[in-house]
Formats: C-alpha cells, sequence, structure tokens
C-alpha cells in the first residue's frame, strides 16, 4: 500500500479513493515485484472474471468489449516506485511484473486483460501490446472523472507475439516461470 500511495497519492495527486483499501481489492489478486532488498517496487491489481464488476464498469459500458469465449479480467493501480523507472530497471520490473500477470492470467482462466488508462502512458502500454479499443474521452470516476481510454490486451498467445515481434519483453517468456531473467 505504500507504494500505491506514493505514486498514485503523492505522485499523481488522485486522492484517497485511489489510494485507500477497499471492496475491490478484497475481490483482487494483488502482484507485486520486489526488487532484491525486499522492497516492493512494482505491483499490479488483477480482477478475474468472477471479480466483476470491475472498476472500470462505473465509467463504461464494458459489454462491446467483450468476446465470447474470452474471460475477461482487469488491471488497475500498476505502478513502479520512482527509482525503477530508468530504462534499464524498469525493464526488469515489467519483465517480471508481465510474466506474473501472464502466468497468473493462466492460472485463472482470463484471455483478454483490460485496462482504462490515461492518454499519458497510452503509448507505453501500446508498447507491451495493449490495444486501445477507445478514444481517451471515457470520464474516469474512480479518479474523478479524468478522461481515460480503454485498452485491452490479449493473453493466449502472447508469448508467441512477443516472440514473432522480437519483443523487448520476450525475455520473460524465454526462462521458466519464477526464473529470474535479470541476467540474459
Amino acid at each position: 500500500m505504500q507504494l500505491r500511495q506514493a505514486v498514485y497519492g503523492d505522485e499523481l495527486g488522485y486522492g484517497p479513493r485511489a489510494v485507500e483499501w477497499g471492496p475491490i481489492d478484497e475481490r483482487a489478486i494483488h502482484l507485486l515485484a520486489m526488487s532484491e532488498a525486499g522492497e516492493a517496487v512494482g505491483m499490479i491489481r488483477l480482477l478475474g472474471p468472477t471479480g466483476r464488476p470491475f472498476e472500470m464498469e462505473t465509467s463504461l459500458d464494458l459489454t462491446p468489449f467483450l468476446r465470447p469465449g474470452h474471460p475477461p479480467g482487469e488491471t488497475t493501480r500498476l505502478c513502479i516506485a520512482a527509482p525503477f523507472r530508468r530504462i534499464t530497471r524498469a525493464m526488469q520490473v515489467y519483465l517480471g511484473l508481465i510474466r506474473l500477470l501472464y502466468d497468473v492470467c493462466q492460472m485463472q482462466n482470463i484471455d483478454d486483460i483490460f485496462i482504462c488508462a490515461v492518454p499519458t502512458v497510452q503509448k507505453m502500454y501500446e508498447s507491451i501490446l495493449f490495444e486501445a479499443l477507445t478514444p481517451p474521452n471515457i470520464p474516469y470516476l474512480p479518479f474523478g472523472g479524468v478522461p481515460h481510454l480503454l485498452m485491452r490486451l490479449h493473453m493466449v498467445d502472447l508469448p508467441a507475439r512477443y516472440a514473432a515481434a522480437n519483443h523487448l519483453l520476450n525475455a520473460a517468456f524465454a526462462a521458466p516461470a519464477g526464473e529470474d531473467t535479470s541476467a540474459r
């Protein structure tokens, strides 16, 4: 929670609703990246299909974007500690978080991950193969109506798509789950 407070409360100024532990947190799986020193350096909150309604569903009707036979999930509160946002360190955190997200999605039978994002991070999400589904005109109620866009990441063939694109995140899938990829 300290990391979430530092990023969403202190840095971004979204206020208590974005930071406080709430009913969605009770239904969510919290994925945490830890440094070698044992400090939390990155996190993602994940809701699977049984965790609906998703937080984003307070701001939009997700139904038109759901694909039959592809169970959805929602990721929220992705954050990385400021000292770990430098390119080399951030890539290690992203490698670990994306691999962990993929593994948990496989275990939870989640095919499509949805995220509502502010326009300033759209390119970052596109760089990890999220696709934009809407323009940035969704008044996102959990963050006071700040405009967001809806994005989706299809998880089923993610390792193959990273490999085919010779994507930097392919390294996350070059090693078995749980193996350290930072030395590769």
